[in-house]
């Protein structure tokens, strides 16, 4: 599939999300083994990834905090109250570095997992340091399942 292909079934994925969730799929929710409570903050720079990032978060449960890039998800931390459980972050965006947001991040909420999504090649993530390093990683594009299942092997994983 190419990467435009999978960009328009994101956004078509996307657009069935939004609807309202229907009977079946709150019922489904009760017993769904990748729901969650806890708090996701989202650093991803394309809008239609993120907003099907969140979208996909919220149906599992989880409260979601959108930030458009590592800067934006920094002023959104610091302004929560509340803990932040998760960061799902892109690997590539514009200003600051994945792994330094990550670094900033985690060293004020010392309970914090991270994880690092990335429709770039191998290579490219080698040279940013994530493969090599053993981080939780998940290449784009993604199923809606493989993110939900995903987001809860990290949460679950002991630190």
């Amino acid at each position: 599939m190419k990467l435009s292909q999978a960009r328009e079934a994101a956004l078509v994925d996307n657009q069935r999300l939004r609807e309202p969730p229907s009977r079946e799929t709150r019922i489904m929710s009760d017993t769904d083994p990748w729901s969650g409570k806890e708090t996701v903050l989202v650093a991803e720079d394309e809008t239609p990834v993120r907003e099907l990032i969140c979208d996909v978060l919220r149906l599992h449960g989880y409260t979601v905090l959108e930030a458009r890039n590592g800067e934006e998800a920094l002023q959104i931390a610091e302004r929560h109250q509340g803990l932040i459980h998760l960061l799902i972050v892109d690997v590539v965006m514009s200003g600051l570095t994945a792994s330094s947001l990550v670094e900033r991040l985690t060293a004020d909420r010392p309970g914090a997992k991270a994880f690092y999504i990335s429709g770039y090649t191998d290579e490219l993530i080698r040279q940013h340091g994530l493969l090599r390093s053993g981080k939780n990683f998940l290449q784009k594009p993604f199923t809606v399942d493989a993110l939900a299942r995903t987001v809860r092997e990290v949460l679950d994983a002991a630190s």
